[in-house]
């Protein structure tokens, strides 16, 4: 396992919170449904609830990781760009054989395992809307201009070293 940073660890804890109240909400409201004659509850929805719940807070980890991975080899932006869009590739295909491992095993109730899948942007919607979690902040230039060089004019075409 990779370690994470102390705020990491804090985030994903509050993700796996989340999802776990969101998973324990789910399975009531099947529970109702199931009282109300809707659908047929048994054991498949919690089990699927509980293991959707699982790859959701595994897929927020390797986001996490990955994140931290690309902070480390931030001095190459390709290389950035190519372990983030490596890791959202793999995460996707999580997911994905997620949802077909429970629409294929007879031991999982498909609905009740895809939902988690959604919970993650629930959870940080709740913590914006309450003021835990920054909301749309501007994120500063990445590379400001030096003074006296036109926007987006580079150093060396500053000096007329890149003409």
């Amino acid at each position: 396992m990779f370690k994470l940073q102390p705020d990491s660890k804090k985030e994903l804890r509050r993700m796996a919170a989340g999802v776990l109240v969101l998973a324990t909400a789910e399975v009531a409201v099947f529970a109702v449904l199931a009282l109300a004659g809707v659908l047929d509850f048994t054991w498949t929805v919690p089990l699927a609830a509980l293991a959707g719940s699982g790859v959701t807070v595994l897929n927020f980890y390797l986001l996490c990781v990955t994140m931290q991975q690309a902070v480390a080899v931030n001095k190459d932006p390709g290389a950035v760009r190519g372990v983030i869009q490596l890791s959202y590739s793999g995460r996707m295909l999580l997911m994905a054989l997620w949802c077909v491992a429970a629409w294929w095993a007879p031991c999982f109730h498909f609905i009740a395992g895809a939902l988690p899948l959604l919970f993650p942007r629930l959870v940080i919607l709740y913590l914006q809307k309450s003021g835990q979690y920054p909301q749309g902040e501007p994120l500063p230039p990445a590379d400001p201009a030096p003074e006296g060089a036109a926007p987006g004019q580079t150093p060396q075409e500053q000096d007329g070293e890149g003409e």
